[in-house]
């Protein structure tokens, strides 16, 4: 029974080796990117079902919590480094014929913009929830926060199918170029909703803000 209540933690530290695993096989492409497209599936539930089962076990904790949110940091911050690093931020041109032309330059550093504002926000606010916990208190994820994480993962999901649609299962270029909108647009969703949530949580938690603490 004792064992039985780590299960949560367990699930939580298994997406820590997924995130390498995905960006390998993504990076891999052909049939290895529709398989990171499962494994990030597989973990992505896995955040769902952690808290679920810890609170169906009794073992929900400090501790617990505290590790759940660092992973999911750990967890889109790096899939999102390691998509952005093998080129997988859809910022290509395009010609009258619907073929790739060339790489876009002012693109990729918009886009590479986007990941440097998330990057920016999930740093603050953990090293917020680090300050937090050496005072002995744990400040959980906000409604917004979790809708941002949602936001998030859906776009990375999506970037790691736009992969295997690429390189596996070869989607036609009309479709793929109106997936490429769809999947932006969401990418800039989850940005917006970053610096947001990031702004709001900080306003809300402000007194652990070194010189604001009441």
């Amino acid at each position: 029974m004792r064992f039985l209540r780590h299960i949560p933690n367990i699930l939580t530290a298994a997406r820590l080796p997924a995130v390498f695993l995905i960006g390998i096989w993504t990076y891999w492409a052909g049939v290895w990117a529709s398989a990171a497209l499962a494994l990030f599936i597989v973990a992505a539930l896995t955040d769902i079902f952690d808290g679920w089962i810890a609170r169906k076990l009794g073992a929900v904790s400090d501790f617990g919590r505290l590790m759940d949110a660092l992973v999911d940091k750990i967890f889109i911050l790096g899939l999102l480094v390691a998509l952005a690093a093998i080129d997988c931020l859809p910022v290509r041109q395009w010609d009258d014929l619907g073929e790739y032309v060339a790489i876009d330059p002012q693109q990729t550093l918009i886009a590479a913009f986007g990941v440097i504002l998330i990057l920016m926000r999930e740093f603050l606010i953990t090293g917020l929830r680090l300050v937090a916990a050496a005072k002995g208190q744990v400040l959980e994820a906000e409604g917004l926060g979790k809708i941002k994480t949602f936001a998030q993962i859906i776009a990375i999901g999506h970037l790691i199918g736009l992969r295997a649609y690429e390189t596996h299962w070869k989607l036609s270029a009309v479709w793929h170029q109106r997936w490429e909108v769809i999947i932006m647009s969401l990418f800039w969703l989850s940005v917006a909703l970053t610096v947001v949530s990031g702004m709001s949580y900080l306003i809300r938690h402000r007194r652990h803000l070194p010189g604001l603490s009441e």
